[in-house]
C-alpha cells in the first residue's frame, strides 16, 4: 500500500518511507480471530528486520488494560479476503501538548477499529 493513497496526512509531515504493508495473523489463542500489524519494509528494527508495529485498538475497555495483542474476530471476513476490506487513515492529534500522528484502521465486516502511533522517529516536519 502506498502511503500517497491514505488520506489525512498533514501537510507539514514527510513520512521517511512511502509503502507500507499490513500483516494479518490468525489468533494463536481463540479460533476465529485475528490481529494484524503495521510491517515498514524501508525500515529496520533492532535485530535488521523489516520494522513493524502493532495495532491498538481506538477504543478500549478498562477490563482489556491487560491484553497483549489487539485480536478481533473475522466474522463476515476470512484471512484470504480481508485485504480487501480495509480502511485506513492518517489523523493528527495533540495530548499534553506532545504532537502525534496516528494511521487509524477498520476492516469492514469485522469489529476491528485499530491505530497506529507513528513515532517522531518516523517522519520529519517540513517548514511551510
Amino acid at each position: 500500500m502506498t502511503i500517497k493513497k491514505i488520506q489525512g496526512l498533514p501537510k507539514d509531515v514527510l513520512l521517511k518511507f512511502s509503502n507500507l504493508h499490513i500483516r494479518f495473523y490468525k489468533s494463536a489463542k481463540f479460533p476465529g480471530y485475528f490481529w494484524c500489524g503495521l510491517a515498514i519494509p524501508k525500515l529496520k528494527d533492532d535485530e535488521g528486520y523489516v520494522l513493524e508495529l502493532q495495532f491498538d485498538p481506538i477504543h478500549s475497555d478498562e477490563n482489556d488494560l491487560d491484553f497483549s495483542v489487539y485480536e478481533t474476530p473475522f466474522q463476515e471476513r476470512s484471512i484470504d479476503n480481508i485485504t480487501d476490506h480495509i480502511l485506513c487513515k492518517f489523523e493528527e492529534r495533540t495530548e499534553m501538548g506532545r504532537r502525534m500522528i496516528l494511521l487509524n484502521m477498520s476492516i469492514k465486516g469485522t469489529p476491528f477499529y485499530g491505530y497506529v502511533l507513528l513515532g517522531s522517529d518516523l517522519y520529519n516536519q517540513k517548514v511551510l
